[in-house]
Order: structure tokens, then sequence, then C-alpha cells
């Protein structure tokens, strides 16, 4: 007779997980329980400081403690608390497990690994106090309040509130640039301190540039955020602090930004002016680019110079320099350079909106001017366009007009296209209506369809209507005809409709045609 032992065996599991800490005194628990077979057992002493590091060496001290006995227990409840944090730790999930060691009465162990995970909120206690935070995000670059490229001029809007019963002084508000894929800081600083009454507010703001020498490669295409705060200076972040955040992400693959603000061009010229003018195009993308090439352009001039600049590695710059003379019979009034940057297909560099890399910077005509006139030169629009489509007859065809505001203060528009009915219809103006900022620029797609039978160079006007005052640009595209299109259902209803009268007599023909056939087949079965 044998006697079969079974010997039992300790298994751990989590029965509640610790949510993920995120400041200062700010606790979670978790409990580990044995398996019911074993039932019992004595519990390693895990209490004491776990410490979790981020990728620059800076750390958050938490400690780990137990309110119950370790000792003969099926399950342990832990309780984990944010000792200290370092100001400048990553805002990225940083993991650090523990390990939690148990033994049964047959001397069988077991551990079990739980991850205790730390996101940092940018205050360091956590919200607290009697502070409301509300930000805005106006883009004066390239970019949107919420789409940003390198070289964009961000104005913050701050307003803080006292929503207490307590003045509150020196208040300081701070704020940070943050990579949200790696937590890492790009930008900080913090502002002057203020007071804030009790049921009051007050509304700050600053000026963040994304200089491109503060980014580096791995960061274009990935997820930003602007986080801010403010906080009582007096008694301290962890009694009153506030945070707030606006998320966008950072453009730039194969594109190129031409650094107008940094141009060496005085606000205004005299005629006869003759002055050599130096700028830089920045590769904002993570590629280098081969061939650069500008083509700068005074169009009432009549300035127009192509500008081999070469290669330029990711996230780089390259300097150009070019000579511009002002005509001695130019009117005074305002002008603008237009900058086009060209790839080494010769093909205008495109951002993530399909607008072109074109760029533009103003500056005034005044002085020594024959026949000086403040009416000349005060065209505060530049339009440009191009065709995007083939252009046959009968079929869509898509013009892209390109328009930038060149005065000085945000403006209105409404888009137009007249003179086409004699070879075309309007299709679609997308858009028809939008506000431009000062040097900002838009894309306008146009589609017509040419009638059918048309061929040849065809003309159009687009039409701007802004403060007022429309300003016409015509449009030149060359038609092609449909003879290799072949036969369609808007070349035979083109046909029916101008040849009516041989069609009907072509009908006529087939039915007699059809009614002898009948006769002749009647007749041979009689």
């Amino acid at each position: 007779m044998f006697l079969a032992l079974v010997s039992a065996v300790i298994t751990l599991s989590v029965t509640t997980n610790p949510s993920t800490l995120s400041s200062l005194n700010e606790t979670t628990s978790f409990v580990v329980k044995v398996d019911a077979t074993t039932s019992i057992a004595n519990f390693t002493d895990a209490s004491g400081p776990v410490t979790i590091t981020d990728a620059n060496g800076n750390k958050v001290l938490l400690s780990l403690s137990t309110t119950s006995t370790l000792t003969d227990v099926s399950d342990v409840t832990y309780t984990v608390k944010v000792n200290s944090v370092e100001d400048d730790f990553s805002f990225a999930q940083e993991t650090k497990e523990v390990i939690i060691e148990a033994t049964n009465n047959l001397a069988q162990t077991d551990t079990i690994n739980v991850p205790l995970s730390f996101e940092r909120d940018y205050c360091r206690a956590g919200e607290v106090g009697d502070l409301d935070i509300k930000i805005d995000i106006n883009n004066n670059g390239r970019g949107k309040n919420d789409e940003w490229y390198l070289l964009d001029d961000l104005d913050v809007e701050v307003k803080v509130s006292n929503d207490g019963n307590d003045d509150i002084d020196n208040v300081i508000v701070a704020w940070a640039v943050v990579n949200k894929n790696t937590g890492e800081i790009i930008i900080d600083d913090e502002e002057s301190d203020f007071n804030v009454k009790d049921g009051d507010d007050k509304t700050i703001t600053f000026n963040i540039q994304l200089d491109p020498d503060d980014f580096s490669v791995d960061d274009i295409g990935n997820d930003f955020m602007l986080v801010v705060k403010a906080y009582g200076d007096d008694v301290g972040e962890d009694v009153q602090c506030i945070s707030a955040s606006e998320s966008s992400e950072l453009f730039g693959d194969d594109f190129m930004i031409v650094d107008v603000e940094g141009i060496n061009l005085p606000e205004s010229l005299q005629c006869g002016a003759n002055i050599n003018v130096d700028a830089k195009v920045w590769n904002v993308g993570s590629d280098t680019q081969d061939e650069v090439s500008v083509k700068v352009l005074v169009r009432e001039f009549n300035f127009d110079k192509l500008i081999e600049v070469g290669d330029i590695d990711e996230l780089s710059d390259e300097s150009f320099t070019f000579n511009l003379v002002v005509p001695e019979n130019a009117k005074e009034g305002t002008y603008g350079l237009r900058f086009e940057v060209y790839d080494e297909d010769g093909d205008l560099f495109q951002d993530e909106g399909d607008d072109d890399s074109i760029f533009f910077r103003t500056f005034d005509v005044s002085g020594n001017c024959d026949g000086s006139s403040t009416t000349g030169g005060q065209n505060t629009i530049d339009i440009s366009a191009s065709l995007e489509s083939e252009a046959v007859a009968g079929k869509e065809l898509v013009v892209k007009v390109n328009l930038i505001n060149t005065g000085s203060t945000s403006t209105s528009y409404q888009i137009l296209a007249t003179e086409y009915n004699d070879w075309a219809s309007l299709s679609s103006i997308e858009p028809r209506a939008f506000t431009l900022n000062s040097g900002e620029s838009k894309n306008i797609m146009i589609t017509l369809v040419p009638n059918v039978g048309v061929s040849g160079d065809k003309e159009f006007v687009v039409q701007v209507v802004h403060e007022g005052v429309i300003t016409e640009q015509g449009i030149k595209v060359p038609i092609q005809s449909q003879t290799n299109a072949g036969i369609t259902g808007a070349s035979i209803a083109e046909s029916l409709k101008s040849n009516w009268f041989i069609w009907v007599i072509v009908l006529v023909n087939i039915v007699l045609v059809l009614l002898i056939i009948i006769v002749a087949v009647r007749v041979a079965r009689k």
C-alpha cells in the first residue's frame, strides 16, 4: 500500500493594483494575496524607501509600508506614499518594480513583482488652494495654436483667479514646453510675481520663441504640450498651486522656413537705395535636403532672383545674400519681399497642410523719390497661382491660388472668380472666406470645368475682396482638346445639343430601315 503525499505550493497574486502617483504626499495601495491551498504565510517586511529615477537622473522617493501583521496571514495591504519629488523630474511616466516575498508553513517561498508608477503633476503637491488658471495661445508664426513649427512665435495669455476669501501675495507663473513622448522639458521659465485679491483675477502675457537650437531631430513629429502653473510663493507651492496645459504637434518633415524676422532689412528705405540683404533658411525637418534654392521677388520693382543655397542638414540653417535696389522712380508706400524655397527638383517645399514654402517681409519706401506719392506700393495682398491638375476640355481642372496678407494687420478676405463663363463653368471655390494675420498665407482651390470643344489658352480673373477693396489677378490656363479622350457621356450630350437636326434625320432613317426589314420578312414567310 502506497501513501500519496501532496505538498502545498505557495502562490502570490495582486488583487488590488496600485494607481499611478503624480504629486508630493500622494498615496496609493495594493493588496497581495496568498492562494487558497496555502491559506497563511509569513511576509517579508517590504517597508522602506523606493526610488524612481528618470532618464536624466532626477529622482522621486517613495515609502512602502503596511498597517497589518505580516505573520500567519492570507493577504497583506501595502501603502505607497510620495515622500519627495525633484523639481526637474521628467513629465514621462516612470515605473519601478518592488518585490514582495512570502513563505508558507512548509518553508516554500514565492515572490511577485509589483510595478509602482509616477507621472509628474506640474504642481509638486498636486492642485491645492484657491487659485484657478486659464491659458490661451496665439501662434504668430507659420503654424497654428495647436500645430507648431520651429521658429514659431507664441504669445501666451494666462488668467489667474483667486476664488478664495483671502488675498494671495507673490503669485508666480511658471511654464514649460514639454515633449509628451519623452517627458523632457525643452524650454522653461517663470514670470514676475504679482498679487491677487480675494475674488479678483490677474492676466499676464509672455512670449515663447521655438528656437531650433533648443530642439533635437528626434523632437520632430512628436506631440508637445505647454504646461503652466501659478503658485503662491509666500505660502509655498504645497499650499497654493494650480496648473493647466495645451497640447500641440511639432511639424517639420521635409520643410524649409525662411527666418524673416532675422533678415537685416531696415523698416524704411529711400528711393535709389542699394543694400545687401542677409537672410537664413532653416531645414526644420528630420532629413538632409539637397540643392536647396530660394527665389526672392519684389514684383513692383521687377526684382526676381533665384539663389542657390546648396545642401542643408536636418535642423540646420544656411545663410544667403542678395542685393536689393529700390528704383529711383518708385512710389512711396509699403512693399514686400517674397521668398519661395525650392527643392532639388525645382518644386516648392510644402508643409503638412500642403501650403507652399512661401514667406513675406514688408518694408516701406519713403524719401528721395521722383514724384513721391502715398498711393503707390500700398498693395496689402500678394496673389500667385499654379495649375494643380490636367486642363482638359470637359474635365475638372483645379487651380491653386496662394494669397499672402502683406499688410500690418489681420484682414478678412472673400474670394470670387469671374470672366470664365464663355469657356467654362465654376464648380467650387474652397475656402471662399477667411481671415489672415499679417504675413500669413492661405491656399485657395478653384475648380472649373472647361466646356467640351474648348482648347487653347483661356483666362479667368480671381477677385479678392478685402477692407472694401477688390484686388484682381488674371490667370491664364492652357486647355487641351478632347481629341484623344474617346466618346464620353458628356461629349455625346454636347453633340446632341449642337447637332440635333442631323440626329433627328439619322433616327428617322433608322426607323424606315427597320420597317422595310419587317415588311420583307413577312412577305418571305407568305
